[in-house]
């Protein structure tokens, strides 16, 4: 199971964050939506309450659909592959799917080889800095300004 924080009552939407972050991430939108909904804001494998769960994607969609259930998966990013591949893998437990900042791949091969370039470079950079290193230079691009001050 992952570790995950539940609220509200109603049909079941489950909040999946991106790479870095937590379910915490999702707090204030969570807030709004246990007004008519029960939310579940997990933590992904490797990631705050569940860092010490390592898992590949579809290990992640299995433990997700476990820890959840049959819901609506709302995921940003890297919890938008993991809903991807939980939709994929269990579509029985997937009721709706909403990706933000995901896809279902892409079909152009130039671009698609160069996504996968500039993954494979982070990859390095995780590898050859380390992850406080890496996380402190992440969480400085400009996309991520004042994120942590919002999610407290």
């Amino acid at each position: 199971m992952l570790a995950h924080h539940a609220a509200g009552a109603g049909p079941r939407l489950v909040l999946v964050h991106g790479f870095t972050q937590t379910g915490a991430h999702w707090r204030a939108v969570a807030d709004d939506l246990a007004a008519d909904h029960e939310v579940v804001r997990v933590d992904a494998p490797g990631h705050g309450g569940s860092a010490s769960l390592t898992a590949d994607l579809v290990e992640g969609a299995h433990l997700l659909g476990a820890t959840a259930g049959e819901a609506t998966y709302v995921g940003y990013s890297m919890g938008g592959r993991l809903s991807l591949a939980l939709a994929l893998a269990r579509p029985d437990l997937v009721t709706g799917l909403v990706l933000v900042g995901a896809t279902a791949g892409i079909e152009d091969p130039n671009e698609r080889a160069h996504r996968i370039a500039a993954d494979e470079a982070l990859a390095r950079r995780l590898e050859d800095e380390g992850v406080d290193a890496f996380l402190a230079w992440w969480l400085a691009q400009p996309l991520f300004a004042g994120l942590d001050e919002r999610a407290a």
